[in-house]
């Protein structure tokens, strides 16, 4: 909801072009390798631009295999498959004030994360048995293709089940989901320059289970590096993404 409501924002101001289906596979260099002109879609199409974010989450360890930048940056993104719930229709009161429960290790093998929503439903992580996808096996997959654990979701509708009686402990929940929850090795973010050598060429990624909570702040940081230089507000020394160019 919170990236729908910023891009629509952005679309009636006149700032935003959106293009969905798409998928990026290469960047352009120009002669000199300092600086990107455009963005190449699966489609053959380029998008120019005088600077370029890329923002892709747990596929963001593609960038390694894109020609251009092939043997020039590294980013050893991996994704952790986390499967969640929604309840709807829960009969569970307006909730003035943001709350959420957080539950401690229990006998199904999950940590529920309850979050009420103000709209009455409930939305449910922390369903435990979360695997870890490799690059290499990131690279082979589609985000369409990620789909919950059935077995974590059971457990997890059990788990609720003895703890509240909104929901209906036979109908089950209403959305089985799952996301990638894109991790790098120090657990740290990369947010910045992608490489030392290429002048406007950006990352913002791998925030693992945080995404949404630090979403605002990195987006504000980001704008500040590619306007002034810099961030203004926050040190981004710890985030650099080229802290991974001298791993194996």
């Amino acid at each position: 909801e919170l990236t729908e409501s910023l891009i629509a924002e952005a679309t009636n101001l006149g700032m935003l072009e959106l293009r969905t289906g798409a998928k990026a596979v290469d960047v352009v260099v120009e002669e000199e390798g300092k600086a990107v002109t455009g963005v190449v879609l699966d489609d053959g199409c380029v998008v120019h631009g005088s600077e370029v974010i890329l923002a892709m989450g747990a596929w963001s360890c593609e960038v390694e295999a894109w020609p251009a930048l092939r043997g020039k940056v590294r980013m050893p993104m991996s994704g952790i498959k986390s499967s969640s719930l929604v309840y709807r229709d829960t009969r569970m009161p307006a909730v003035p004030d943001p709350h959420a429960l957080f539950c401690s290790d229990d006998a199904n093998g999950c940590h529920l994360e309850v979050y009420p929503r103000p709209d009455g439903d409930i939305y449910i992580c922390g369903l435990g048995g979360s695997p870890q996808l490799r690059p290499e096996d990131l690279r082979s997959l589609n985000p369409s293709d990620v789909q919950p654990e059935l077995s974590r979701a059971a457990a997890g509708h059990k788990s609720l089940s003895t703890m509240t009686s909104l929901i209906d402990s036979g109908k089950g929940p209403d959305i089985k989901q799952a996301c990638l929850r894109p991790i790098l090795p120090d657990a740290l973010p990369a947010i910045g320059r992608l490489s030392d050598s290429i002048n406007n060429l950006y990352i913002v990624a791998g925030h693992n289970c945080w995404g949404i909570l630090w979403s605002l702040v990195s987006g504000e940081a980001m704008a500040e590096v590619v306007v002034y230089g810099r961030p203004k507000h926050i040190s981004l020394t710890n985030f650099e993404p080229t802290r991974f160019t001298t791993l194996p």
